[in-house]
């Protein structure tokens, strides 16, 4: 059995990119770390955040948050349950592509190949935890949604 070490060094991540249908307007949907500075901002304003994250700024509003704070990945949390409810993957048939025999602990993948494998998911918990991995597995994690990057 070969084990892959995966990334684990970006500053956010881009779970989803849905197209409003219509008026072809991105939406995407993404994962970083969280500060306590910015989750006291997020807890005691009404009007929109900004934060940097490499070279990039984003402005958040308060109703595009799905997730913020500390998350809890133990098998069948309520954090988890939540997560899974949500509704951001594109509906086109396909999921988000994820290494196969992941290991959410280690940040790694296994395979009987000299290659890693992947697979698609709609599972949105396997999903966020792939992704929280990919971002150093901070002790506070935001989900947000931003139009047109």
């Amino acid at each position: 059995m070969n084990t892959f070490n995966l990334l684990t060094n970006k500053p956010y991540y881009i779970i989803a990119c849905p197209i409003e249908f219509l008026s072809r307007r991105k939406n995407y949907i993404i994962i970083t770390s969280l500060s306590d500075e910015e989750e006291r901002a997020i807890d005691n304003s009404k009007s929109d955040i900004t934060i940097t994250r490499g070279n990039k700024t984003f402005t958040i509003s308060q109703n595009e948050i799905y997730v913020y704070g500390q998350a809890d990945f133990s098998r069948d949390s309520e954090d988890l349950e939540r997560i899974r409810m949500f509704n951001w993957l594109p509906n086109r048939g396909k999921g988000f592509t994820i290494p196969a025999n992941y290991d959410y602990e280690n940040h790694c993948c296994y395979s009987d190949k000299k290659i890693r494998t992947q697979y698609d998911t709609f599972d949105n918990a396997e999903i966020v935890k792939y992704c929280h991995a990919v971002i150093g597995k901070p002790e506070k994690l935001l989900i947000f949604k931003q139009n047109n990057l």
